[in-house]
């Protein structure tokens, strides 16, 4: 049969009945028991095996191992910790040493325990835990070492090491008590905290309540004299060591307390009041209390409160404070005085003898805002229960930090007298304080109440004050005549200018109608018409040119069918097979867009390859360039951006577009708009030339374009020049303006000379120049530019007016010497290439 139980228990006795139906057959007691629960190491285990059976084996105690106890031979023992650390050289301490395995009986470990060499004697064993053993003299340090069994094949040694010391002691403070006791004395020495023992006496009397501080120094409580004593003295024991005290310790007559002026306080304590009596110097220290009642028992019902000890007869006491519960008690109660004087019982409880009347606290009341004070006046203070429990000379009144000596107190005003300058803005304490003015604060006992602030006033400033305010006012006075004075001025001085202002604007108004009826004039009195040979010069470029033109601007154009070439290579045929997937067009143009160093020229340059190789199928090519936009339109929407989009066209899908877009219009601006445009292009340059023309801005007098607009007023008399072309023939009447330039001039005779020739057969206005023949001068060479044609800084442009150009003036076509440097001209900005 197998018994089992889950209890966490060592062993249980329980009680075993052997039962047939209803029947008791017989019945007896058992102990069931678990080793591991029994002895948790190997010697405490070996210890239990004679007792339960057990055994060690696998690390645990178990009734299940195949070796018996006495065969088990137990790990080597572990000292895990001891103290103390140290103890005197004479011996005696108890050393408690704390490990694993150390043996199963004392007799394992009697007579086998070594501290620091010295032999240390076994009185007290825990089986396997734990030696308590007494050790002998010795010196130095070293480790402690315990064998285990007769035979010494164990040991175990401590890591920390045992030291012995030398223990002193110097002197000690106070020499002297109340035969009362009950006085904390503190011994100074050297080791004081070494040992395990240690005992004070002073002659016949204890000091119990050993404290060790430190190792410089310890502390006890004198007990009670059987008598006065004046040489005692004290001797001190740590275990083997013991020392003599220099000096001698007395014991003096218990304190006694005969009167205490005054005998009546406020609740919350902190009055000055005076003890007289006897042997208050057998004692270190006081303190004052109230109890409950004149005879036990009886209890303490205020906080203790400190006394200064003067001499044998004579301390100051600050009153006690009354604990909370009783500050609700009914005012004006007489408490019994007693008195903490370390052990002295006959002062804890004066009696009826000495009785301290208690009133309720003095109070005050706050200032009502800034308290205006004339310094050379006496202070006085608001309040109730003033004079009850304080005199004068227990009030402190602060005026900022410095002091306001109290005159006069009665129940409810206190007067002082303070200060006659106003203190700096602080309080009591030096403090800084917010409002820039010194706080009022008043201390009685324990007791402080902040009043508020002061200010101080004086006749004189009270003086100063109205002189201020009536030149304030006389001031403000004159500061209003003159913010008048001075709005009416300025009122003026804006009629001024306004009046100013609109005969500016009526003189504008009418130098303007002048201008315009002077142009108006002009624009009637010059009119001239075009006649149909004016369309004689135009000239509409082929298709292939116009594809080179639009594709290749900056290259040469040498065979018009190379676009449409079909002997390619076989790389460039596969790579042509490509383009006609839409999927490859759309990477490669995803590609470049995603390239961040593709510069506009290369994306120029791809979009016309791109559209080059797809022209071949028109309908394929509107097919993809159209997806291109719808996707690039997308895109763009997607990143907000689409309020910038085809503004800058820098993508190479605008600039597919554009170019799509432009030859779409090829055949209808061809075939039948071409005249219309030129007819439009003639007007607007004969409109625009009319007048003054900026050569570098080009901006005009009369041009549709507000922001080309020249609003400087410019001479534009009419000047008609001879010209006489390098063929000879002519001359030719070319109406200029007296402020054209030479290249102005130059684009003139152009257009007027060349007028049917089309504009990409004319000459190059810097491939000829201009000589004024001029009867007294001989050949003038006309220039933009006077000198040389290095260009450094501003430089001013000739005109026919420099050269003194008239009607009439002859001027003859000679081919050009060198090239004229470039800048602005508004002949060539708004040309396109198939219009040339």
């Amino acid at each position: 049969m197998r018994l089992s139980y889950l209890d966490p228990l060592p062993n249980v006795t329980a009680s075993l009945e052997f039962v047939q139906g209803e029947e008791v057959i017989d019945s007896t007691e058992v102990s069931i028991y678990s080793c591991s629960l029994l002895a948790a190491d190997c010697s405490s285990c070996v210890y239990i095996s004679s007792l339960w059976s057990c055994s060690w084996c696998s690390g645990r105690c178990s009734h299940e191992c195949p070796q018996p106890a006495q065969e088990v031979v137990c790990d080597r023992p572990l000292i895990t910790s001891f103290s103390p650390s140290s103890g005197p050289m004479e011996g005696g301490t108890e050393v408690t040493i704390h490990g694993r395995d150390l043996g199963s009986t004392i007799e394992d470990v009697r007579d086998r325990v070594f501290v620091a060499g010295s032999r240390c004697t076994v009185i007290s064993y825990e089986i396997s835990k734990k030696i308590v053993c007494r050790v002998e003299k010795g010196t130095g340090s070293g480790p402690i070492r315990v064998t285990i069994g007769k035979t010494s094949s164990r040991a175990a040694e401590s890591v920390m090491l045992y030291s012995f010391v030398e223990v002193t002691v110097f002197s000690v403070y106070p020499v002297f008590a109340p035969v009362s006791g009950g006085t904390k004395i503190t011994l100074y020495g050297q080791n004081l905290d070494a040992g395990s023992n240690a005992t004070v006496r002073i002659g016949d009397v204890p000091c119990d309540n050993i404290i060790r501080n430190s190792t410089s120094s310890l502390t006890c409580t004198v007990a009670r004299s059987s008598s006065t004593k004046k040489s005692s003295k004290i001797s001190v024991k740590i275990d083997g060591a013991v020392m003599d005290v220099p000096g001698v310790f007395e014991f003096r007559p218990d304190p006694s307390v005969s009167t205490i002026y005054p005998l009546i306080s406020f609740k919350s304590g902190g009055r000055a009041v005076t003890v007289e009596g006897a042997n208050f110097d057998s004692v270190t220290s006081a303190r004052m209390y109230f109890v409950s009642s004149t005879s036990p028992p009886f209890e303490v019902v205020s906080k203790a409160s400190s006394c200064q000890i003067q001499n044998a007869t004579f301390m100051f006491c600050l009153t006690p404070e009354l604990l909370p519960g009783l500050h609700s008690r009914t005012a004006y109660a007489r408490f019994p005085v007693g008195f903490a004087m370390e052990n002295v019982t006959s002062v804890q409880n004066l009696g009826h003898r000495i009785q301290m009347r208690v009133v309720p606290d003095p109070e005050f009341a706050p200032f009502k805002g800034i308290r205006i004070h004339q310094g050379d006046q006496p202070l006085i203070l608001d309040g109730s229960h003033l004079n009850e429990a304080a005199e004068p000379q227990d009030y402190k009144i602060y005026i900022g930090s410095e002091r306001c000596y109290v005159t006069l107190v009665d129940s409810r005003q206190l007067v002082c007298t303070g200060p006659q300058n106003q203190p700096e803005a602080t309080d009591e304490r030096g403090n800084l304080i917010a409002g820039g003015l010194p706080l009022v604060s008043v201390t009685v006992g324990r007791i402080r109440s902040e009043l508020g602030l002061i200010e101080y006033v004086d006749p004189i400033a009270t003086l100063r004050l109205w002189v201020l305010v009536v030149t304030a006012l006389t001031a403000l006075c004159s500061v209003l005549v003159l913010l008048a004075f001075l709005w009416k001025k300025r009122r003026a001085e804006r009629e001024r200018d306004y009046r100013k202002i609109q005969m500016q604007m009526e003189h504008l108004e009418s130098n303007v109608r002048k201008e315009c009826k002077q142009a108006f004039a002009e624009l009637q009195t010059t009119m001239e018409s075009c006649g149909d040979d004016e369309y004689e010069g135009m000239d509409v470029t082929t298709f292939p040119e116009f594809l080179h033109r639009l594709l290749w601007e900056d290259n040469s154009w040498t065979n018009s069918t190379s676009l449409y070439a079909s002997t390619l290579p076989v790389t460039l045929a596969q790579f042509d097979a490509l383009l006609s997937s839409k999927q490859f067009v759309f990477s490669i143009v995803e590609t470049a867009e995603s390239e961040p160093n593709m510069s506009l020229g290369e994306k120029s340059m791809l979009s016309s390859l791109l559209v080059a190789v797809l022209l071949r199928n028109f309908q394929y090519c509107t097919d993809v360039v159209l997806s291109l936009l719808r996707a690039h339109i997308a895109k763009s929407v997607h990143a907000g951006s689409s309020d910038i989009l085809f503004r800058k066209s820098d993508s190479v899908v605008e600039k597919m577009v554009a170019k799509w877009l432009t030859i779409c219009l090829y055949d209808p601006i061809s075939q039948f708009q071409a005249n219309k445009y030129n007819t439009l292009f003639k007007a607007l340059k004969y409109q625009t030339e009319r007048g003054p023309v900026d050569a570098v801005t080009g901006n005009a007098r009369y041009t549709i374009n507000e922001a080309k607009l020249l609003r400087e007023i410019v001479d534009c008399s009419y000047v008609d020049c001879l010209v006489t072309n390098l063929d000879g023939r002519g001359p030719y009447t070319v109406r200029a303006i007296a402020c054209d330039t030479i290249s102005q001039l130059k684009q003139k005779i152009l257009d007027h000379v060349f007028k049917r020739t089309p504009h990409s057969q004319r000459p190059a206005i810097t491939s000829f120049d201009l000589e004024l023949i001029c009867p007294s001068r001989g050949r003038v060479l006309l220039s933009d530019y006077s000198g040389s044609n290095s260009l450094k800084g501003p430089t001013k442009l000739n005109t026919l007016s420099h050269y003194s150009i008239t009607n009439n003036s002859c001027i003859a076509i000679v081919p050009s010497e060198k090239g004229v440097s470039n800048y602005r001209a508004t002949n060539h900005t708004f040309v396109a290439h198939w219009l040339r």
